[in-house]
């Protein structure tokens, strides 16, 4: 457990890596680790960047579990994350360099609210899993085929069998680079619902 109040504080977190420059970090972080299972949580954890950027009092709960036989479970909880500090710290920190590149090829914008994740089964392809939560105001840029997107708001309740995600958002818009030569395409008003439910009497594919 660590309780911390911190000032000027400026650490390099890997020998490649850019050091991380913080005007203020405060909060509380517990680390538990078991044989099959591992736990973090931060508590008021906050910061304030050098370049100005800052974290608001954030609560998260990771709490990760193993089996010998290849199985696991997980859960995620957030209180709020803004995504652009989060995306800017994350190239500072010692992250498997496929996700810190994907993520700095979307560069995220927004804030993420209530967030809650929980998975069961194989650790890869895991056969249970729900997520609940709130995205305000999401910018992400295009990578690849996978289109980015410029405002767009939504919440989000569901698991593998059913589910409902709905979008909003005003001056809207859709990046599809790999589409069209003038890829941005303005949707003005967005309102938007999409449910799910599996169709376990025909091939088990959700129903759309």
């Amino acid at each position: 457990t660590a309780d911390m109040r911190l000032h000027s504080l400026r650490s390099r977190l890997g020998g490649q890596l850019p050091p991380l420059a913080l005007r203020e970090l405060n909060g509380r972080v517990v680390v538990e680790h078991h044989r099959q299972a591992t736990s973090v949580t931060t508590e008021k954890l906050q910061l304030l960047t050098t370049e100005g950027l800052r974290l608001p009092p954030t609560n998260v709960a990771i709490a990760l579990h193993h089996s010998d036989d290849a199985q696991a479970q997980g859960n995620v909880s957030i209180n709020t994350l803004d995504l652009e500090t989060v995306a800017a710290i994350a190239s500072h920190l010692p992250l498997p360099a496929e996700f810190a590149d994907t993520l700095q090829q979307l560069a995220p914008r927004g804030r993420l609210t209530d967030l809650r994740v929980g998975w069961s089964g194989a650790s890869q392809t895991p056969e249970r899993w729900n997520v609940s939560g709130r995205v305000d105001q999401l910018w992400l840029k295009a990578r690849d085929v996978t289109p980015g997107v410029q405002n767009i708001s939504g919440q989000v309740l569901g698991d593998q069998d059913s589910g409902r995600l709905t979008l909003n958002g005003n001056d809207a818009a859709v990046d599809l680079p790999a589409v069209f030569a003038d890829p941005v395409l303005p949707l003005g008003k967005l309102d938007a619902v999409i449910e799910w439910n599996r169709n376990k009497d025909a091939d088990g594919a959700p129903v759309i």
